[in-house]
């Protein structure tokens, strides 16, 4: 007899109802792998300082002179730019949407954020806003509402519905239903993040660890 994947969180949920909402039960990433993930979407990862350093430069000079908003494929390159920075430990620059003091990460997730939030359905910033928020936010630290909010400007709740609405626009990929669910599950909507890990579960991705995830975090 095969069991559906919800009957598996079930019986999942018996073994490991003694620990729920436990935020070091499962942690959503390992934030050690942001430079590989960045690197699988980010070709731009592959360049020396002094390329991305000129791409910065270039970037920035563009996109500061269009009009808003600014195009995806530039906007999403930069945050590449920053993000491929930020990993190698490179000093931040001043550029568009970034003054002096910047960090990287907040850099590249000013620019990404209106991307994702235009147009869900982009998949090169879905994935990586999706990369990028574990960091930015730490999920599942017991910090996450007060020093994630401050840190980046943009609100848990927010990094979520912009996660949700990828996956409900089409994208599948494994990091954004991940950051999906463990978003919202952090701003306390348990409904919406079932639903982000169905569409993980509907199509067999990461379906141990959704499981996991809810059975943990489940009254």
């Amino acid at each position: 007899m095969s069991l559906s994947p919800w009957h598996g969180l079930a019986l999942l949920q018996q073994v490991v109802g003694a620990a729920p909402h436990s935020a070091s039960a499962l942690r959503p990433d390992d934030i050690s792998t942001l430079g590989e993930r960045i690197a699988a979407i980010c070709p731009e990862s592959q360049l020396p300082a002094s390329k991305l350093e000129q791409l910065e430069n270039t970037l920035s000079g563009t996109l500061s002179k269009d009009t808003n908003p600014a195009p995806d494929h530039d906007a999403v390159l930069l945050a590449c730019v920053r993000a491929t920075g930020m990993v190698r430990g490179l000093k931040a620059q001043v550029g568009y949407l970034m003054p002096l003091g910047t960090r990287l990460l907040d850099g590249a997730m000013r620019v990404l954020v209106p991307v994702a939030s235009r147009h869900p359905g982009n998949r090169d910033a879905a994935r990586l806003l999706a990369a990028l928020s574990v960091l930015a936010v730490r999920v599942d630290s017991i910090v996450l509402l007060a020093d994630g909010a401050r840190q980046t400007g943009v609100p848990p709740g927010k990094l979520a519905n912009i996660m949700f609405a990828s996956a409900r626009a089409g994208v599948t990929d494994s990091g954004v239903y991940r950051a999906c669910t463990s978003l919202l599950l952090e701003a306390g909507d348990s409904t919406t993040a079932r639903e982000c890990s169905s569409r993980a579960l509907e199509r067999g991705l990461d379906s141990t660890w959704h499981l996991v995830r809810l059975a943990t975090w489940w009254p």
